[in-house]
C-alpha cells in the first residue's frame, strides 16, 4: 500500500531525525509541523499499519526496512531536486528545500535518475547531506 503525500512528508522527516539521532519523534514532529501530538500519533499509527514503522517502548519509533526504503527513495528525490533548483535555477536553499518537498512525492524514479545524471552525478545535496542514490537503483 502506497503512502499518502502527508505520510511521505512525515517519513522523510523521520528519516532526517534518524540521521541526527533525534529520539523524541512525536514532540519534534508536533513542533515542526505545528500540529497537536495526537495528530502526529494518528499519522504514525497509519505508517505502522502500512508496515513502514514499528512502535518501540517509551514512545520511541523505528523505521522498518520497508519504511526505510520508501523514505530513502523520497529523500534521494528531494536532494536531487534541491541540486537542480539551487544549481540550475538559482533558487535560495530554503526555497529549494520547500519546493523539493512538494515535488519529490510525485517525481518518478526514472526522471530523478535522469536529473541526477544531468547534474553530473552529485553525491551530496546543497545542504551537504548524502544523496542515498542506491535507494533509487533497487
Amino acid at each position: 500500500m502506497r503512502v499518502s503525500f502527508t505520510e511521505s512528508i512525515y517519513l522523510t522527516e523521520i528519516y532526517r531525525l534518524n540521521e541526527t539521532g533525534q529520539k523524541r519523534i512525536i514532540k519534534t514532529l508536533s513542533d515542526k509541523f505545528k500540529v497537536r501530538p495526537a495528530t502526529v500519533e494518528t499519522i504514525l499509527k497509519r505508517l505502522i499499519e502500512k508496515g513502514m514503522m514499528l512502535k518501540l517502548s517509551r514512545g520511541r519509533f523505528h523505521l522498518t526496512d520497508k519504511g526505510l526504503n520508501e523514505a530513502s527513495k523520497l529523500i534521494a528525490k528531494h536532494r536531487i531536486l534541491e541540486c537542480m533548483l539551487v544549481n540550475i535555477l538559482g533558487l535560495p536553499l530554503e526555497k529549494a528545500c520547500c519546493e523539493a518537498s512538494k515535488i519529490a512525492y510525485h517525481l518518478s524514479t526514472e526522471t530523478a535518475l535522469k536529473m541526477h545524471d544531468f547534474l553530473g552525478n552529485p553525491t551530496k545535496c546543497p545542504c551537504g547531506r548524502r544523496i542515498p542514490l542506491e535507494a533509487l537503483e533497487k
